[in-house]
């Protein structure tokens, strides 16, 4: 099975995900001018791009094809939950899902170590899942 996450920017968040992860652009130039590494290039003329460009969208993809990964009804729920709600902690999901915690926080550890959300730490010792797509396409 493969499985697509998807993820839809425009220009402006293209461009601050690259001075995340940089700096600064003439700290990426530098550094391509010492590697020659191709995806800093593939960053550079993107950077240039979407500096003349910002209202344009990509949608960026990331494959996992793989066996092992099962998703059941409830993974799609969750899924679903966080995305079309506001989320401060996985019990704040379960609540709203008027699911058991006990229930819920196994799915959501089990969908963060596949990679379909992301957990952040929140208040106190809580973890708030975040989901970091707009599209999961499923192929098999």
């Amino acid at each position: 099975m493969m499985i697509t996450l998807i993820k839809r920017q425009n220009g402006t968040d293209v461009i601050k995900d690259l001075i995340q992860k940089y700096g600064s652009k003439k700290e990426l130039e530098r550094l391509f001018n010492q590697t020659n590494n191709m995806e800093m290039l593939i960053d550079l003329e993107n950077w240039n791009y979407f500096l003349e460009n910002p209202h344009e969208t990509i949608e960026k993809g990331k494959a996992l094809v793989t066996n092992k990964i099962n998703l059941t009804q409830l993974d799609f729920e969750v899924l679903s939950a966080i995305k079309y709600n506001e989320i401060t902690s996985i019990r704040d999901l379960a609540d709203k899902m008027h699911k058991d915690v006990k229930t819920i926080q196994p799915k959501v550890h089990k969908l963060s170590e596949n990679g379909f959300i992301q957990l952040i730490d929140g208040n106190k010792n809580s973890k708030i899942p975040i989901l970091n797509y707009d599209e999961i396409r499923l192929e098999i």
